[in-house]
């Protein structure tokens, strides 16, 4: 990309050189919004070589290949060239692709008027493009978003001399505008890719580089990404979920473990949690928490809530010691589902006892739809079922949610257990539900508890009922019914 010393040469431009470059830019910008010289500027701009930024000059059909405002190659001419250019290359190819989006035109084309934010991205592109072709001659650069830019540099041994690159872009394009009363700046985010023996292809290569740009823009603004694989097989592996999510229902390959729950005092296994897992084929171990954000997202939570209420209860029955089953349940399932009706269908179809079952709803449930939840709740008590309020205290907390139902038990949020015995705040709040749960005659059952410190502290307090890793780890039915947890009743 550079002569002479090539990361010596890049990063002198980096430091000292650079300035050289905004300096010029910074000119540049004051001219544009000169009353005496700003039409020039833009005429000079519009009216320059053509093939100076790389698109054909003797296309017939150029007003629709070119960009009206900067005189760029739009989109699809910026595809044609990178696939001219993966074609020729050989098997040690020297070339990458940069993606600068903009950020901030919305604002300034609000704030100022459209007729700003064009001048400003005019001139822009117009510093852009001069910079990567000094470069090197064969470097082009396209327009190919209402605020993006992609360009295709050759000469680039690998993706550090391109992330470099894509600093000085953004910086250039940092630059403030000024003029009078107005001053405005533009920021940005880059995404890098570069080609290999591998990537020969002009889609592959410039999803990469797309997919690197999106990366930077998570990170804040002015940031550079450098494409990964990473960040492709996160996409497929979401798609994959999302496909397969239903099917695995369906086949039970999603399936449930239980942690066991224990008398605080006694230390006897008084209940047990379902939870959901699913061990994908090619995947592996799938978290939790991203198979169920994915079922909520796509309308598969209900059958999925569904699944585990029906793996729960029928193997609560066979579980020896009778103990009960706790099993949680979604806003969407509350809000979509008849979860009253369907409950009672699988306690007559289980043979589980309505006493032995025990559904969860979390604090941020009930403020999406309080009545709706409130009713559904009811008419769950009325099947004879307990209710809990799990996660309590994760910053949802009001106390008309205590007031407005009778609930069975308050469940303990786990980020409370940690912080306990450090903070003499989280003991006093974690006392002062205690007191509460006291003047309700409901159960307080804490979860995370990993230390005998813990459990000795929520024992003082006044809680019932712990579960955490101090005690086990969730287990597939047939370990928990033969671990010694589980005792027989007299």
């Amino acid at each position: 990309m550079f002569k002479g010393n090539r990361r010596t040469d890049l990063m002198s431009r980096t430091s000292s050189g650079i300035a050289q470059v905004l300096g010029d830019a910074a000119s540049g910008i004051a001219c544009l919004f000169d009353p005496g010289t700003g039409a020039q500027a833009k005429d000079r701009l519009f009216q320059s070589d053509p093939e100076s930024c790389g698109h054909p000059a003797d296309d017939q059909d150029c007003s629709r290949q070119i960009d009206a405002l900067t005189q760029l190659p739009n989109r699809k001419v910026f595809f044609d060239h990178v696939n001219r250019v993966c074609s020729s290359a050989d098997d040690t190819p020297s070339f990458g692709l940069i993606v600068l989006k903009l950020s901030r035109l919305k604002h300034i084309n609000a704030h100022f008027g459209y007729g700003r934010g064009d001048m400003m991205l005019a001139h822009v592109s117009n510093e852009l493009a001069t910079y990567v072709r000094k470069l090197d001659q064969r470097n082009y650069i396209a327009r190919t978003g209402d605020a993006e830019f992609s360009f295709i540099v050759h000469n680039v041994e690998d993706d550090c001399e391109l992330k470099v690159l894509g600093y000085i872009l953004l910086a250039i394009a940092n630059v403030p505008h000024i003029h009078e009363n107005f001053y405005a700046r533009l920021d940005g985010n880059v995404g890098v890719a570069v080609a290999n023996s591998e990537c020969l292809s002009a889609r592959e290569l410039i999803l990469r580089a797309d997919l690197a740009m999106q990366e930077a823009c998570k990170n804040g603004s002015n940031e550079t990404a450098v494409y990964t694989p990473s960040l492709k097989t996160g996409p497929i592996r979401n798609r994959k979920i999302e496909s397969e999510l239903r099917l695995a229902i369906e086949s039970r390959e999603i399936y449930a473990v239980y942690q066991p729950q224990f008398d605080i005092i006694s230390g006897q296994m008084v209940g047990m949690e379902a939870l959901a897992r699913w061990k994908h084929p090619e995947l592996g171990m799938i978290p939790p928490t991203e198979f169920i954000d994915v079922a909520e997202r796509t309308g598969s939570i209900v059958p999925l809530g569904q699944h585990i209420l029906r793996l729960a209860c029928r193997d609560a029955v066979a579980m020896r010691g009778a103990p009960c089953v706790s099993v949680n349940l979604s806003v969407l399932q509350i809000v979509q589902d008849d979860v009253p009706e369907f409950t009672r269908h699988v306690l007559s179809a289980t043979g589980l006892k309505p006493s032995r079952l025990k559904l969860e709803v979390t604090e941020s449930a009930i403020i999406k739809d309080s009545k709706r939840i409130f009713d559904t709740l009811t008419s769950l008590k009325a099947l004879g079922v307990s209710i809990s309020l799990d996660d309590f205290g994760t910053g949802y907390s009001a106390l008309s949610y205590l007031t407005d139902f009778e609930w069975d038990e308050l469940k303990i949020d786990r980020s409370f257990v940690a912080k306990a015995l450090k903070c003499d705040k989280a003991q006093h709040i974690a006392q002062t539900i205690g007191g509460i749960a006291e003047k309700m005659k409901a159960r307080l059952t804490v979860e995370g508890i990993e230390t005998s410190a813990q459990r000795d502290l929520f024992a003082s307090i006044g809680y019932q009922v712990a579960q955490g890793f101090f005690y086990a780890r969730p287990m597939a039915y047939a370990d928990l019914n033969l671990s010694p947890h589980v005792l027989n009743k007299q």
